[in-house]
């Protein structure tokens, strides 16, 4: 899945935190910041293109998301709340969702 990462601090170490990219699409990789999953406001300022991270991820120091990963199995994610999504059709937002 694409996604951008954030480091945090967690029990005195940083770790990597995966966030599945919600907009994908409009990633040049030359990117400064990275709209996600899990906000429909906020993103990741981290410069340079999105990472196929796999979904069983297994990397010491480096997790998902846990909303992220909640947003996986929803068909409406990375779309806001007043859009409104019909079958084979762009949403109101103007992103197609994966139906």
């Amino acid at each position: 899945m694409l996604a951008t990462q954030e480091r945090v601090r967690e029990d005195g170490r940083t770790i990597l935190v995966w966030h599945k990219a919600a907009e994908p699409e409009r990633c040049t990789g030359e990117c400064d910041w990275h709209p996600i999953a899990c906000s429909p406001t906020e993103g990741i300022v981290a410069p340079g293109p999105l990472k196929d991270v796999p979904l069983n991820l297994d990397e010491s120091g480096q997790r998902w998301c846990p909303d992220c990963l909640a947003t996986e199995e929803d068909v409406f994610s990375g779309h806001f709340e007043h859009c409104y999504i019909r079958e084979g059709q762009h949403c109101s937002c103007g992103r197609m969702p994966s139906l």
